[in-house]
């Protein structure tokens, strides 16, 4: 199962409120990849969807989420930058606060948490320790593209959307978990 926020490009869609009792049977399927959307919901809303998430896969199904890693965020607020995080900072500035054009972590930031409609920005722990409570089990951390399971490998769309996708990995991070086998 995957749902997108801009379901209208796609043919057969299925309208998903994700913040409610998903209208699917108990155990219909094998994945759900979410991308991009637990950060626009808040923490209540984000656990009801994991244990939904969790109702609705088979028996050893799998559940991958790729989402904004508040981890990265509060480095770069560090005055020391890495090459990394100055040339991301550049970036942001450049592509998203165009009418700013101040080249400081505080804009990136705040960038990250008002001008993307996020509700809550999830570290891995935090993220990791939420799939745990709402039922699963071998919690991985992956990098974008990354999976040892062939049909979650390189799935990722919002890198095909952005200009600059080499900092993927940087701001955003995956994670994996499987509904325990019966």
């Amino acid at each position: 199962m995957n749902t997108d926020r801009f379901a209208d490009k796609i043919n057969n869609i299925f309208f998903l409120d994700v913040t409610k009792k998903f209208n699917i049977p108990d155990e219909s399927f094998d994945y759900v990849y979410c991308e991009e959307l637990i950060e626009h919901i808040d923490y209540k809303e984000g656990i009801n969807m994991l244990k939904e998430c969790c109702r609705i896969l088979k028996s050893g199904g799998k559940i991958r989420i790729g989402t904004p890693d508040l981890k990265s965020f509060i480095e770069i607020y560090n005055p020391s930058h890495n090459q990394i995080q100055g040339e991301y900072i550049k970036w942001i500035v450049d592509s998203y606060l165009t009418d700013i054009k101040i080249y400081n972590s505080v804009f990136v930031i705040n960038n990250v948490f008002y001008n993307w409609e996020h509700k809550f920005i999830y570290d891995f722990d935090t993220l990791a320790d939420s799939l745990q409570r709402t039922g699963f089990n071998g919690i991985v951390r992956r990098l974008d593209g990354e999976s040892s399971d062939e049909h979650l490998k390189n799935i990722e769309q919002h890198v095909i959307a952005s200009e600059n996708n080499k900092f993927r990995n940087f701001e955003s991070f995956f994670i994996e978990a499987q509904k325990p086998v019966k």
